[in-house]
C-alpha cells in the first residue's frame, strides 16, 4: 500500500504565501490524494486542513481557493450499510430507515442491504457461498458504518436478520462485521417500541466486535400519524430523531477518523 507523503509544520506553514501558491499547492495535494491510498497528511490532519489552521491568510481572496479544495476534495465521505430486519413491503422499519437517512449530512451515503434472498445459513456452504452471501459481505465490508433498523418478533429480532448476521460473520475469523461502528433503531406499534429486540441485538453485535452506539436509545412507538404523507418524521419526534442522527454521525466519524 502506498504511503502518503509527510509534511512538517514549518514547510506547511510557510509555503503558502500568495493566492497562486495556494492554488498550486492545493492542486498538488489533490493529485497526491488521488494517487495514494490515503490523504496527504501532516501529523494527524490532512495537509490542506493543517495549512489552513497554521497559516495566517490575509484575506478571504487568498483563502478562497484553499477552502474550495478543502471542501470539495478533502471532505471525507462515509458509506453506511442499512440492514432492515423486516421483509414486509410497507414495513414501518423500512420507512423509518429512509426517514432518518434524510436527517444525515450530505457526506453520509446510505445503502440498503438486501437480505431477503439469503439462503438459510449452513456451515457446509462456507467454502462455496451463494452469490447473495458474497454480495452481503462485500456491502458490509465496504461500509464505514452500520445502521440496523428492526422490528421485534417474540421479544427478539426476526430470524431473517439473525440469518444475515450469521452469514456475514462466517467463516470463523472472516467476519465482515468486526470493528464497524453501528447504530440501532426499531419501530413497533407496541408501546415498548422494540426495546427487548434491540437489547438482544446489542448482545449479538457485542460478540461480533461491533461498536454499537449506546446513547441515545430510540424505541419508536409507530402510532398512526407518526410518519407524514412523504414518509418523514415530524414534530417533536423529528427533533429527537435529528439528535439521534447527529450523535450517530459523530459516532461513525470517531471510529473512522
Amino acid at each position: 500500500m502506498a504511503r502518503a507523503p509527510h509534511f512538517d509544520r514549518a514547510s506547511a506553514a510557510s509555503v503558502l504565501s500568495t493566492e497562486a501558491d495556494v492554488a498550486s499547492r492545493a492542486a498538488r495535494c489533490f493529485t497526491l490524494s488521488a494517487t495514494t491510498s490515503a490523504q496527504p497528511r501532516c501529523g494527524s490532519r490532512p495537509i490542506v486542513a493543517f495549512v489552513a489552521a497554521q497559516t495566517n491568510f490575509a484575506s478571504a481572496r487568498t483563502f478562497g481557493p484553499l477552502k474550495c479544495v478543502l471542501r470539495e476534495n478533502f471532505m471525507a465521505s462515509y458509506q453506511v450499510a442499512v440492514i432492515v430486519g423486516s421483509l414486509r413491503k410497507d414495513s414501518f422499519n423500512r420507512t423509518l430507515a429512509l426517514a432518518v437517512a434524510r436527517l444525515a449530512p450530505a457526506t453520509f451515503r446510505f445503502e440498503h442491504v438486501l437480505i431477503a434472498d439469503l439462503p438459510l445459513y449452513n456451515q457446509d456452504d462456507d467454502k462455496n457461498p451463494a452469490a447473495s452471501v458474497v454480495r452481503l459481505k462485500a456491502q458490509v465490508s465496504a461500509a464505514q458504518g452500520l445502521l440496523f433498523v428492526t422490528p421485534e418478533y417474540n421479544r427478539s429480532i426476526p430470524g431473517v436478520l439473525k440469518n444475515a448476521i450469521d452469514h456475514a460473520s462466517r467463516p470463523y475469523g472472516q467476519s465482515a462485521w468486526a470493528g464497524k461502528a453501528a447504530g440501532i433503531l426499531g419501530a413497533s406499534v407496541g408501546a415498548i417500541g422494540t426495546a427487548p429486540a434491540q437489547q438482544h441485538l446489542r448482545s449479538i453485535l457485542g460478540c461480533l466486535d461491533v461498536a454499537t452506539m449506546g446513547q441515545p436509545e430510540a424505541f419508536v412507538h409507530a402510532k398512526e400519524g407518526f410518519f407524514d404523507a412523504e414518509g418523514n418524521v415530524g414534530g417533536a419526534t423529528r427533533k429527537f430523531m435529528q439528535g439521534w442522527m447527529d450523535r450517530y454521525v459523530a459516532w461513525v466519524k470517531w471510529h473512522n477518523d
